[in-house]
């Protein structure tokens, strides 16, 4: 898969955690319960996602990805989802600019 579409794939994804997280996944018929959309693997796909346009993109864009991914995760385990929105916001505006 090209950068390009790397880079849509995750900002799906951050539009799934900004509209979704922390715990109104949509659950897909499709996939057993051991599959289903949490928060754990919502975070896992996009450091994987993040992780496969690493070599395509600055580091200072990658690193500040990677910490407002990690930020928005505690910040939804602590209960202050607006500020975790927020966080992935500021991923999703980086990723658009490349």
């Amino acid at each position: 898969m090209n950068t390009r579409a790397e880079i849509q794939e995750l900002l799906e994804a951050i539009a799934t955690g900004v509209l979704c997280a922390p715990n109104d996944f949509p659950e897909e018929d499709y996939l057993p319960p051991e599959e289903q959309l949490t928060l754990g693997r919502l975070f896992e796909e996009l450091n994987l996602r993040l992780g496969r346009i690493r070599s395509s993109i600055k580091d200072r864009d990658f690193e500040s990805c990677h910490r407002a991914f990690q930020d928005a995760l505690m910040l939804y385990q602590s209960g202050k989802t607006k500020d975790a929105a927020w966080r992935l916001q500021d991923a999703e505006e980086i990723l658009r600019t490349l």
